[in-house]
């Protein structure tokens, strides 16, 4: 089997960044082998390159890059073959296979060079725990040479995950993934892993999962334990049964001292039984400049947002960072103000609903799995209210992703425009479902740091149907319509969409 280029070359942006693995190889006859990947689909069913452990049940994948050269036959394609051993914890062999490629290994290779064949082992819920081997054997059939790779991997009962980074948040509510894990005192330390599972469905049709945190001092000493912060929020329906990017919090002080902290994460499967735990240090610094803590600061701010309606008798969805920690909410439809009450949150998928009295016309809602890559798409909402004013502003895009950041299955990334006050808004197909939420957009200083470029248009929008498990919990009556016409999707959604303000403490 041979990877597509373009897949690889996304996995090996994260391995390299990883640096997990390294090759070492030895060259027969001339054959020889760049490096080696060991890989597992992620959430959205795409090739990402990990850790040597995996869960049983898993498929585990091992990626020889840029292997060659190859001999041309007298027709002028190459001809190769793979075969893989896989020896248990006790050195016998529990799968052997032979000549995988077949025909399909009788091509012509650009530069005689096999950009990425691979090996696929389906391991079994059933299989003994511990330390495992794969061999491939690369075989040249024209030139009759061959190449042979020993791997180690693990296989545990527990969950696994793709990898484990902090990150900070900035004032729009996003997480930015960190290189270096070092915070200033009084900062807010996040914990976030991907890609972890695979989590048991229950008898419902959902999964059930929990998160457990500890934070250590310098010296080694607990100064926070947190047990349970889930509770009914992670118990949900995951995609391909992984939680794309479950994280924790530390709300640092500036009384601690500076030195190295240690955060422990545990994620324990409620219905498969499984857990894994993960431990990581970051740096708290001092800063002689820094601000008062947040908690001595009592300054209300007005924060802005947008909504929008989905049911006739006045709740309205929108993003849970547009409403957290407010005293007093407003609504504004037609710039006429409501009080507004929040009725449940939902922080991990950023996602809130409020209720408001009255009788109106909501918005019809859609379902993710009916957008596809490339769909046209926009939103209305209420971006930067202090310059642009406070009617609705409507901007137009494409779906870029079915995935979010680092590959979220939660989310879209859009090409929609969007600025500070669109948070909230919906996603909406050109027939006039709603789709998504309007949550962010990449930061721009985090990506030129990263990558060296600006980022271009480049926004995200939390998929509809997780916000449908907290409409479901409530029992609220939505508006379904199979089709609809592009001018009256745009009035439609201009009804239902409010300007929301917030009342918080700084």
């Amino acid at each position: 089997m041979t990877l597509p280029k373009n897949i690889v070359t996304g996995a090996l942006a994260v391995f390299f960044a990883l640096g997990i693995l390294s090759a070492a190889s030895v060259p027969a006859s001339g054959l020889e082998i760049k490096d080696t990947i060991w890989a597992r689909l992620d959430s959205s069913g795409k090739l990402v390159a990990s850790e040597n452990k995996f869960r049983r049940g898993e498929k585990i994948h091992l990626v020889l890059r840029q292997a060659g050269p190859f001999q041309a036959g007298p027709d002028g394609r190459h001809w190769f073959d793979l075969d893989m051993i896989v020896s248990g914890p006790d050195g016998r062999v529990v799968l052997e296979q032979k000549n995988l490629l077949g025909e399909k290994g009788h091509i012509r290779l650009p530069g005689a060079v096999a950009e990425s064949p691979y090996g696929i082992f389906e391991s079994s819920v059933a299989m003994e725990q511990g330390d495992y081997k794969m061999t491939l054997i690369l075989r040249d059939k024209v030139a009759g040479t061959q190449i042979q790779v020993v791997r180690s991997f693990t296989l545990s009962a527990g969950l696994s995950y793709g990898n484990a980074v902090f990150a900070r948040m900035d004032e729009q509510k996003r997480l930015n993934p960190l290189d270096a894990a070092d915070f200033q005192k009084g900062e807010a330390v996040h914990f976030v892993l991907f890609n972890v599972g695979l989590f048991k469905k229950g008898t419902d049709g959902k999964h059930a999962f929990e998160i457990d945190m500890e934070v250590k001092d310098p010296a080694g000493k607990p100064i926070l334990t947190r047990k349970d912060m889930l509770g009914e929020n992670g118990h949900l329906l995951l995609e391909n049964d992984i939680a794309g990017s479950p994280y924790v919090t530390f709300q640092s002080s500036t009384a601690l001292p500076a030195g190295a902290y240690s955060m422990q994460m545990t994620v324990r499967d409620r219905i498969g039984k499984g857990s894994i735990r993960v431990d990581k240090t970051f740096e708290l610094h001092s800063n002689p400049a820094q601000n008062p803590p947040a908690e001595e600061i009592h300054d209300e701010t007005i924060f802005f947002g947008t909504g929008f309606l989905v049911s006739e008798n006045g709740y309205i969805l929108t993003a849970a960072h547009v409403v957290n920690h407010s005293n007093d909410i407003n609504v504004y439809i037609n710039q006429s103000p409501r009080k507004a009450k929040l009725i449940k949150i939902d922080a991990g998928n950023d996602v809130a609903i409020l209720k408001i009295t009255g009788s109106f016309s909501p918005v019809f809602l859609g379902e993710a799995k009916e957008v596809k890559l490339g769909d046209d798409v926009f939103t209305i909402g209420f971006p930067n209210i202090t310059v642009q004013g406070v009617s609705p502003k409507l901007t137009e895009g494409v779906i870029s992703s079915l995935s979010g950041i680092r590959d979220d299955p939660t989310s879209f990334q859009i090409s929609t425009p969007i600025q500070p006050g669109n948070s909230g808004g919906p996603l909406v197909l050109k027939n006039g479902h709603v789709v998504g939420i309007v949550i962010a957009t990449l930061n721009a200083s985090a990506a030129l740091g990263s990558s060296g470029q600006l980022p271009q248009n480049v926004n995200y929008a939390v998929k509809i149907n997780y916000a449908k498990f907290l409409i479901d919990a409530l029992g609220i009556e939505t508006k379904w319509l199979p089709r609809d016409r592009m001018e009256n999707a745009i009035e439609r959604i201009t009804n239902a969409v409010v300007l929301i303000e917030c009342q918080k403490e700084k």
